[in-house]
C-alpha cells in the first residue's frame, strides 16, 4: 500500500516426453496374445495471481504460460508373428490442463490498471505403427493411435479505483497434433476376426475470460479468448500390404467421432448463471435460436453464459477389415 503499486504474478510449465516401444525387429513373436503399446500421461496445473491495493496508482499483471510437447510411438517392426490370440499395437498420449491467471488492483485516488493472460502451446505426435514386412497371423490385430486434451482456462482482471479503473484479460491456446495409425509397405497381416486401425484425437478447450473496470470517472474492460486447434489424425493401410481378415469373431465397435451440445449448469458445478429475464433485451423477429437483429445476437451470448458444452462418444461396429480416423 503507497503512492504507486505495481504487482505481477507469472507462472510457467514447459514439459517435453518422448515415450517410445519398439519391438525387436527379425524376432518371431509367439503365444496367446502380444501388446505393444506406448503411453503419455501429462496432468498439468497452476495459477498465476497478483493483487495491489494503493492510494495512489495500482497496476497489477498476472501471468500463466504452458508449454507440452510430446511424440509417443509404439511400433511393431519387421518379424514373424504367430500368435493364438490377439495382436495389438496402441499409442495414447493424454493431457490435462487447469490454469487461473488473476489480477485485482485497487486504488483509493489514482488510478488502477490490470491485466490477466493465460497462454498454452501443446504439440503432439501420437503414432502406432506395423511396419518393415511384418509377417502376422493372430486371431485380431488392432493398431491404435489415440490423443486427447483437455483444457480448463479461468482468466481475470479487475481494477477499481475512485478516479480511473481499467481492467483486461486474455486466453490463447493453440494446440497441433498428428494422430497416426497405420500397415506400413509389405506388411502381411492373417487374421480370423478383424483387422482395426484406428486413429482418435479429441480436444476440449473451454475458457472463461473476463476484465472488468470500475472507477469514478471512467471504466474500461475487455476481454478476448482464442483457441486454434490443428489436428491431422490418419489411419491408413499401404497400397503393398496384405491385409486379409476372415471376421469368424465378434463384431469389433469403435469411436467415430463427437457430437456436442449446450445443457444447463447444475447445483453440482456451483455455478450462477446469469438471469436472461434481467438483460432488458427487447423482442425482435428473431430469436436467440435464430439471431436476426442486435438484441438477438445479445440474447443468443447470454443464453451460452448460462449453458455448459458437452460431448458424447459416437460409435460404430464393423466386422473384417476397418480403417477409421
Amino acid at each position: 500500500v503507497g503512492d504507486a503499486v505495481l504487482g505481477i504474478g507469472i507462472v510457467v510449465v514447459d514439459t517435453t516426453n518422448t515415450a517410445e516401444i519398439k519391438s525387436a525387429a527379425g524376432k518371431t513373436i509367439s503365444g496367446a496374445s502380444a501388446l505393444v503399446a506406448a503411453t503419455t500421461r501429462h496432468s498439468l496445473a497452476g495459477a498465476g495471481l497478483a493483487g495491489t491495493a494503493a492510494a495512489g496508482l495500482a497496476a497489477q499483471a498476472a501471468i500463466a504460460t504452458f508449454a507440452d510437447s510430446s511424440t509417443t510411438s509404439a511400433t511393431l517392426s519387421w518379424g514373424n508373428v504367430q500368435l493364438g490370440g490377439a495382436l495389438t499395437v496402441r499409442a495414447s498420449d493424454t493431457t490435462t490442463l487447469d490454469a487461473i491467471a488473476g489480477a485485482v488492483g485497487i486504488s483509493i485516488g489514482g488510478a488502477s490498471a490490470s491485466a490477466g493472460a493465460g497462454v498454452g502451446v501443446f504439440t503432439k505426435d501420437t503414432t502406432a505403427t506395423i511396419d518393415d514386412s511384418a509377417d502376422i497371423t493372430a486371431s485380431d490385430v488392432t493398431v491404435d493411435a489415440e490423443s486427447s486434451e483437455a483444457i480448463t482456462d479461468t482468466t481475470a482482471g479487475l481494477g477499481a479505483s475512485s478516479a480511473a479503473g481499467s481492467a483486461g484479460a486474455i486466453s490463447v491456446f493453440v494446440v497441433t497434433d498428428t494422430t497416426t495409425a497405420e500397415i506400413g509397405s509389405g506388411v502381411e497381416v492373417l487374421a480370423t476376426g478383424n483387422v482395426a486401425v484406428l486413429a482418435n484425437d479429441a480436444t476440449t478447450v473451454d475458457t472463461i475470460t473476463g476484465g472488468a473496470g470500475i472507477g469514478g470517472v471512467a471504466g474500461i474492460g475487455a476481454s478476448i479468448a482464442v483457441a486454434v486447434v490443428g489436428a491431422t489424425t490418419h489411419a491408413t493401410i499401404a497400397d503393398t500390404a496384405d491385409v486379409t481378415a476372415l471376421a469368424n469373431g465378434a463384431a469389433l465397435t469403435y469411436v467415430t467421432g463427437y457430437d456436442g451440445a449446450f445443457t444447463p449448469y447444475d447445483v453440482a458445478n456451483l455455478f450462477k448463471a446469469p438471469s436472461i429475464d434481467t438483460t432488458k433485451v427487447g423482442a425482435s423477429g428473431g430469436s436467440a435460436g435464430n439471431p436476426i437483429s442486435a438484441a438477438d445476437a445479445e440474447a443468443a451470448g447470454l443464453a451460452l453464459l448460462t449453458e455448459q458444452r458437452n460431448s458424447t462418444k459416437t460409435t460404430g461396429t464393423a466386422s473384417g477389415v476397418i480403417v477409421n480416423a
